[in-house]
């Protein structure tokens, strides 16, 4: 721990007199090699292995438990279950909040309850990539992301039928009584069979309004709201089933907004307009090196983890809020450019 403070000491000094690029030395060194997300993720680091981009809006990731303070980033390295993926969170922060949008694929029929262990062997994570295997939802997920748009990647059991709970509800919050309050106000609008779109207010370390736009590539067959698990829940929770036409592959993407479900919309037609999740993995991998390669450091393979992976950490935050148009809302919860 303590070579690690010092490695991140000497990061932070060299930024500063290191061009913003690769240097002609380091081009096509692939620095994300030397970052472990994992670093942080057990006891209280209260980091996560999610899916980031440099300074982004959105992490995308597994939460694999919530409502305590062990649970400010939605992780714990030694749980067995996952009870789905949200599309963001804080880093290191010691303070909860965030986690908005929890999703759980699953394959078959629905469960009273869709956490899943999973294959702690199949559990990868680098800069820009999150995947793992749900051994009780019987899924592969794959998740990336761009600044403003998480995609997700969902392999299932071909012999099965395709599922989604979309938890409009969750979130990371200090209490089990927390988790039925803290939303104060949603809407929810399904736009056709692909297309769901809407806005949550909530309020936990600070009140804010987030709006969203998901897409899939399939269309959805039915859906079903389930019941409330408390009569306080201001959010609903919705199973989808989808047409899979002989595929067992479904792609979604969620583009995320402060300022008005136009402005996700608006985010994700800016940044991925296509299906191709390889790509969008290859421009945040790409993006980090170009981040990571700002400092180029000599030393032991433990070394140079140490010093990327803390480079990195440094690099998740800020997150960049405002939309592709520069738009965002600030402090007075006005809409500013």
């Amino acid at each position: 721990m303590k070579k690690a403070i010092i490695l991140l000491a000497v990061s932070l000094s060299l930024l500063a007199c290191t061009n913003k690029g690769s240097s002609e030395s380091g081009a096509g060194d692939d620095f994300t090699q030397y970052v472990n997300p994992f670093i942080g993720t057990a006891f209280t680091g209260h980091t996560f292995p999610g899916a980031t981009y440099p300074l982004g809006f959105m992490q995308p990731g597994p939460e694999t438990g919530n409502y305590s303070w062990d649970y400010c980033s939605g992780y714990f390295y030694d749980d067995d279950r996952i009870n789905g993926f949200s599309q963001n969170r804080l880093n290191g922060t010691g303070i909860v909040d965030l986690g908005d949008l929890l999703i759980q694929p699953f394959a078959g029929d629905a469960r009273e309850d869709l956490s899943s262990t999973f294959n702690k062997n199949s559990e990868k994570a680098t800069p820009g990539y999150y995947g793992v295997e749900l051994t009780d939802n019987d899924v592969k997920v794959e998740v990336t992301t761009s600044p403003h748009v998480a995609f997700h990647r969902y392999t299932y059991n071909p012999q099965k039928e395709a599922n989604v709970l979309a938890d409009f509800q969750s979130g990371l919050v200090w209490s089990k009584d927390r988790a039925a309050i803290h939303v104060l106000d949603n809407e929810v609008n399904f736009e056709g069979d692909r297309i769901i779109t809407g806005y949550t207010t909530r309020t936990e370390w600070v009140r804010r309004t987030y709006y969203f736009v998901i897409e899939f590539d399939k269309p959805i067959l039915s859906k079903e709201m389930l019941k409330q698990r408390d009569p306080r829940e201001k959010a609903p929770r919705y199973i989808l089933n989808f047409d899979m036409n002989g595929d067992n592959v479904l792609n979604m993407k969620v583009a995320m907004s402060t300022t008005s479900i136009e402005g996700a919309k608006a985010n994700l037609a800016a940044e991925v307009t296509h299906w191709d999740f390889d790509k969008v993995y290859a421009d945040a991998k790409n993006e980090w090196n170009k981040y990571l390669s700002r400092v180029q450091v000599e030393g032991s393979q433990n070394d140079k983890v140490n010093f990327y992976t803390s480079l990195y950490h440094l690099y998740i935050q800020p997150n960049n809020i405002a939309d592709v148009d520069g738009s965002y809302v600030g402090p007075n919860r006005e809409v500013t450019k």
